[in-house]
């Protein structure tokens, strides 16, 4: 499975799968192709993306990229549901034998 941010936009096998905002507060995500996996967050108390050389995506603005469905202002507004359908599928990806990567633009 290829996950792609670009342009303030993840991609799920090149479908928009929702808006995508880092905060990770280094000022640019790190490009390339990067290891996704669902793991247990301690710090977040739940399951949720992590990206390999970047850290965790998820609704909560001390992750590393924040999805959600609606901009607003210079931002976006976090959708919990959003990170949710993206464990499941990377979960059935992974349970499956596949892989995930991110590419980052």
């Amino acid at each position: 499975m290829k996950l792609t941010i670009e342009n303030g936009k993840l991609y799920l096998n090149n479908v928009r799968f929702s808006l995508a905002e880092e905060l990770n507060g280094r000022g640019n995500l790190q490009s390339g192709k990067h290891k996704v996996e669902a793991r247990y967050s301690h710090h977040h108390g739940r399951v949720l993306p992590h990206v390999e050389n970047i850290g965790w995506v998820g609704d909560d603005t001390s992750c590393a990229v924040v999805l959600g469905e609606v901009r607003a202002g210079a931002g976006i507004i976090p959708c919990r549901h959003s990170v949710e359908r993206l464990v499941e599928r990377i979960e059935i990806q992974t349970d499956t034998g596949g892989s995930v990567l991110m590419e980052i633009k």
